[in-house]
């Protein structure tokens, strides 16, 4: 399927369990950062500074637990039990977005660590509406690589897709996955993640209610979970492409991922696979 046709693929139904084929198919979203921190210290030709990229990529693998009382100083619990059971599943599914939007935040600040230290070229002839985010698009469609395919990046964002759908008004739903022209599929996602996050920043959301929630399911949380996700998938495609045919190697003393290679590992190996889940048997 080329890369336009899927542009335009059509919105399914949500699975009922978040994310199940990318659960099954990808480390655990933290791991798979981790992994992407250490592994842009082991460049063995970089003469960049990827630390502050490193940096923000642990913080993200790093956040264990954030506690969230919604009901800290009210004085009036306890007078309604409904109230009180709504509250604390209201308390449960905020806690949970909460967590995953600070990662998520951390790992966009590692994004534009490395837009920084990149310092890629700019879009042609974009006279207004300047973005961080344009370059690193634009980037991406002129480069794309053979390994792109092995990210399994449709496998996200088509769930991504799925879950925005169910989140936001039809027209709110086209208005963020209209792209511009410098936007190809593989950077569709950050693209549109680009301006979700915009949507967040600037205070336009509401927060996770139980009667919004059917199953038990988070939107709010899963968008933020697989908004991570493709912002790690596409420092993997910009790191793939800016050290396509340099030759460059891995040193991945980080993990066991790679040990039934001997002796140095290639770049685009590693940063095409490295968050495959490899303990499915």
């Amino acid at each position: 399927m080329g890369s336009e046709s899927r542009l335009t693929s059509s919105i399914g139904e949500v699975h009922s369990d978040y994310n199940t084929k990318v659960k099954e198919m990808f480390k655990p979203l933290q791991l798979h950062a981790y992994h992407l921190a250490k592994a842009m210290m082991s460049i063995d030709v970089s003469r960049l500074d990827y630390e502050d990229v490193h940096d923000w990529l642990l913080l993200a693998s790093g956040i264990d637990k954030l506690e969230f009382d919604v009901t800290k100083y009210d004085s009036c619990l306890g007078y309604c039990i409904a109230a009180e059971e709504y509250e604390g599943k209201k308390e449960e599914l905020t806690e949970e977005f909460v967590r995953n939007l600070a990662i998520f935040q951390f790992i966009w600040g590692s994004l534009e660590a490395l837009i920084n230290e990149l310092n890629l070229p700019k879009v042609p002839n974009l006279k207004r509406g300047r973005t961080k985010i344009d370059s690193p698009c634009y980037y991406i469609k002129c480069n794309e690589k053979p390994e792109f395919n092995k990210l399994e990046y449709e496998h996200v964002f088509e769930q991504f897709k799925k879950t925005a759908a169910m989140f936001f008004e039809p027209s709110d739903f086209q208005s963020y996955f209209s792209c511009k022209k410098h936007v190809s599929y593989y950077s569709q996602g950050l693209y549109v993640i680009y301006k979700i996050r915009n949507h967040f920043a600037h205070g336009h959301t509401g927060f996770p209610e139980p009667d919004r929630h059917e199953e038990g399911i988070n939107y709010e949380a899963n968008l933020m979970k697989l908004s991570s996700r493709i912002v790690l998938l596409t420092i993997q495609m910009i790191i793939l492409a800016y050290y396509a045919n340099r030759g460059a190697i891995v040193d991945c003393y980080w993990t066991e991922d790679f040990e039934k290679e001997r002796g140095e590992i290639p770049l685009t190996m590693v940063f095409s696979e490295l968050q495959i889940n490899r303990q499915i048997p």
